[in-house]
């Protein structure tokens, strides 16, 4: 197998700071619906996901309050390609719509099991900078070469 990881690469940096933050926000989002499921966190989430995988970060509320905090407490700036940072978000509104969906139609405990992932991809990200979304993208959307 091979050691190195491939991730979808674009050369437009992002801060690392920022998206570690919005992941911690993910996280308490995440915790919060599994102390309180209402339809509306996932909702919120889709929305937010997508404005971060389609471009539009600026207008992601998580997004506008990461900046804030990194601000707020002077983190830095560490830049880090957007390409995986955007895979990931499109694999998180994934995660939030199936959750949704599973809970609309009352099957909790598997919309439990979904957030379980998002929340365990979320803390990866924003306690460890480790990115799941490149081992993801490698596994199942790279293609395989021929041996």
């Amino acid at each position: 197998m091979n050691s190195t990881v491939s991730c979808p690469v674009d050369n437009i940096k992002v801060n690392e700071y920022q998206v570690r933050v919005t992941a911690g926000l993910v996280l308490v989002l995440g915790i919060a619906w599994v102390l309180g499921p209402t339809p509306w966190i996932p909702v919120f989430l889709i929305i937010d996901f997508l404005m971060r995988a389609i471009n539009y970060g600026r207008f992601s509320l998580l997004n506008m309050i990461s900046r804030r905090i990194v601000q707020l407490f002077d983190l830095g700036e560490k830049p880090v390609d957007r390409a995986p940072k955007k895979f990931a978000a499109m694999m998180g509104c994934a995660f939030s719509v199936l959750i949704l969906l599973l809970y609309l139609a009352g099957l909790h405990s598997l919309a439990m099991i979904s957030i379980a992932f998002l929340l365990a991809f979320a803390f990866l990200e924003s306690m460890l900078a480790f990115c799941a979304g490149c081992f993801v993208y490698q596994y199942f959307f790279l293609p395989k070469k021929q041996g």
